[in-house]
């Protein structure tokens, strides 16, 4: 008999497959697919009903699987997880993966709709915009820096929480990172990396500006660029914190 429904654990690297047929007889228990194949194994099989937890990668597994024919179901974790194994048995990737196709083929159970790339996208607009500034902006900073698809979750470290920063200039460079990654991914645009050096001399004429005007109200008119120029740019940014201009 053939294989009717299949449970994918996603992962990093590697990937777990579980298949039964209609009489729920394993046909296919594969606990490890390196991410490269996985799309190959999936299209060789036949046409079946594919499980999968819902993530925000799942949504791009879910398209690639649908493109070769299957019908792929999305699941909450937390609904999956009464379908696992108790004990140390229930502790890896394959026994994840069998209580997925398990859990596909309840009645009753229910499921996440899968997101095209632009409700996605949009998704990561309104998170950045929204009541979520400082983690969604970060979230989707780091997706840029890293050049990963849009929907390619668990691939990437977690965001580092910024300390210091004022929420305003938070908010504003999630909105930024919004728009640039938007950008990005519906109209194809490349992101044009300025380098290093041109960051720094940004910097360094902030830092001078804001110099000036300190030194002005303390009566030293003219003294950032000289302090600049003999302290250099790592030491002109721990005037920043002092008081006065000495």
């Amino acid at each position: 008999m053939s294989i009717v429904f299949v449970g994918i654990d996603l992962a990093k690297n590697v990937f777990a497959l579980h298949g039964v047929n209609a009489a729920g007889a394993v046909q296919l228990r594969q606990p490890k697919v390196a991410r490269a194949k996985l799309n190959e194994w999936v299209g060789a099989l036949s046409p079946c009903t594919i499980g999968i937890e819902a993530c925000s990668g799942a949504h791009h597994w879910a398209r690639l699987f649908a493109a070769h024919g299957h019908t792929v179901k999305l699941m909450a974790p937390k609904l999956v997880a009464p379908y696992r194994m108790s004990g140390r048995r229930g502790k890896n990737d394959a026994a994840d993966a069998a209580a997925i196709c398990e859990a596909v083929q309840r009645p009753n159970m229910r499921f996440v709709p899968v997101k095209t790339i632009d409700q996605q996208s949009r998704l990561m607009v309104h998170r950045a915009a929204g009541g979520q500034p400082r983690d969604a902006g970060l979230e989707v900073g780091s997706r840029c820096a890293a050049h990963q698809p849009v929907g390619v979750g668990g691939v990437l470290p977690a965001p580092v929480r910024p300390h210091g920063l004022r929420p305003c200039a938070v908010t504003a460079a999630a909105h930024k990172l919004a728009r640039l990654i938007y950008a990005m991914l519906t109209k194809g645009e490349e992101y044009p990396d300025q380098g290093q050096a041109s960051y720094e001399e940004r910097y360094r004429e902030r830092v001078v500006a804001n110099l000036n005007r300190r030194s002005q109200q303390l009566g030293l008119q003219g003294r950032a660029d000289r302090a600049f120029a003999d302290t250099g740019l790592k030491s002109v940014r721990r005037i920043n914190y002092l008081e006065g201009v000495s």
